[in-house]
């Protein structure tokens, strides 16, 4: 008889066995009792715990979602983007199935699971809702947060719901994992640990190890699981990828260039034109003007600035005439006395005055989100660089469907609810769940959508 070879793990259970001329290769399944510490450890960053307390600052001074809010809601290219970028993860709906195998074309054939027990879960909450609140924050931070509800027992889930991610601050990581997590909508205003809602959080990566720890515990019976993207230096908050168009300085000019053209059309008529008055005009109007006091004086032509300026300026009084008066000397040459002179001054922002550079700020708003421009419009303002002949329509939906197929990845992460239900629940463990598409086709296909799975 061949000897058997033995390989164990650290904890002494038999990880691998073979046998000389042996035609087998038997491994161990299964936990084998409480995951070991080395599959789970991991240190945090102490730069990002500065100013730490009972949680951790989200920005230096904890407000950078704020920060980040206030800058994309004045942003019309940054705003319509991140809406886009959510619509495009959420897809038209959700889909479980079990996958059967691969047809001659190499595509997988599956085939649709009704699960009871995910679709009461679903019903108790608006869950469509839910997906868009989390998904939309997800865009925004790359980092959502599904909030679990389990039964009375703990023995399984019963519905999902969502914390908003600006409300959400973690606590300071206990041997590198996040254990708690709080909630509260008035961070600007410094709260008490006692002010806020705390919350147990449920480790996204690692939540097979948590099952029976949280079955036991009694004290929770809501979690929140963290849905984000890893970020590859920062280990409490993430940080989108698309916010270097925001720090690097585009979604400012891109903001400012509107306040500006804004400002330039209601004053449209101080910043073009010089009005020179004769001094002879105020003896004229008043005769007694020697007479009058300074503030008398000033009055008067602080009244006449004001009548000028309300007449003449302001986008309704584009193309206005104004007529003036003046008498010519009767002696010698025929020269004109107390004319009005409207001088016109170079004009230097034209009505196309900063265009080039909005169009390409909010390409580079776009870039950054990976939105093809031409997908939005954007190439009638500064030629090519912002899409020019790349508008075509098949350049537009391939393009629609490149996206489309790049948001797998954030698709997986955001169904960490369905998988962590699953195992929790105890769902068939062939389950799995995607996403329903309603792509754009040609006419030549007969159909003008077509459904698709991700």
């Amino acid at each position: 008889m061949s000897k058997v070879n033995i390989n164990k793990a650290t904890n002494g259970f038999p990880a691998m066995v073979t046998k000389s001329g042996g035609s087998l290769l038997v491994t161990s399944t299964g936990t084998g009792g409480a995951p070991l510490k080395s599959q789970h450890t991991s240190s945090t960053s102490k730069k990002e715990e500065e100013g730490k307390t009972f949680f951790v600052p989200w920005g230096t001074n904890n407000d950078f979602p704020d920060v980040v809010l206030n800058m994309v809601e004045q942003s019309t290219v940054g705003r319509a983007g991140l809406h886009y970028t959510a619509k495009m993860i959420l897809g038209q709906e959700n889909y479980t199935y079990v996958r059967k195998g691969f047809d001659p074309q190499g595509r997988q054939i599956r085939e649709y699971v009704d699960i009871e027990d995910w679709e009461a879960i679903q019903e108790r909450t608006n869950y469509e809702l839910v997906r868009i609140g989390i998904t939309q924050d997800y865009a925004m931070f790359s980092m959502g947060f599904a909030e679990i509800l389990f039964d009375g027992m703990k023995n399984k889930v019963f519905s999902i719901s969502y914390q908003k991610a600006g409300k959400v601050r973690f606590a300071p990581a206990e041997k590198g994992r996040i254990k708690f997590a709080y909630i509260s909508a008035n961070w600007a205003d410094n709260p008490k640990e006692a002010d806020c809602e705390k919350l147990p959080v449920i480790d996204p990566m690692h939540f097979a190890s948590q099952i029976e720890e949280i079955r036991t515990d009694k004290k929770f019976f809501k979690y929140l699981l963290p849905l984000r993207w890893p970020d590859a230096r920062r280990d409490y908050y993430s940080l989108a990828f698309w916010d270097s168009s925001r720090n690097n300085g585009y979604m400012g000019i891109s903001n400012s260039i509107p306040k500006f053209k804004k400002a330039l059309f209601e004053n449209q008529m101080s910043l073009k034109y010089h009005i020179q008055v004769p001094l002879e005009y105020w003896e004229w109007k008043y005769p007694k003007w020697e007479q009058m006091t300074e503030d008398e004086k000033d009055t008067e032509i602080n009244n006449f600035y004001d009548e000028l300026e309300e007449s003449l300026t302001g986008a309704e009084n584009a193309q206005k005439a104004i007529m003036t008066f003046y008498r010519s000397q009767t002696q010698g040459a025929n020269k004109a006395m107390g004319e009005f002179k409207i001088t016109v001054i170079d004009d230097k922002m034209k009505n196309e005055a900063y265009l080039p550079d909005a169009a390409a700020a909010n390409a580079e708003i776009l870039f950054s989100m990976l939105i093809n421009p031409a997908e939005t419009g954007l190439g009638s303002s500064s030629g090519a660089y912002t899409g020019g002949d790349n508008n075509g329509g098949s350049n537009i939906r391939e393009s629609h469907i490149k996206t489309r197929s790049l948001m797998g990845a954030d698709r997986n992460i955001l169904n960490t609810v369905f998988k962590f239900t699953k195992l929790y629940n105890g769902f068939d463990p062939k389950v799995r769940i995607t996403t329903m598409d309603e792509v754009l086709t040609t006419l030549d296909t007969g159909a003008g959508t077509a459904k698709k799975l991700d």
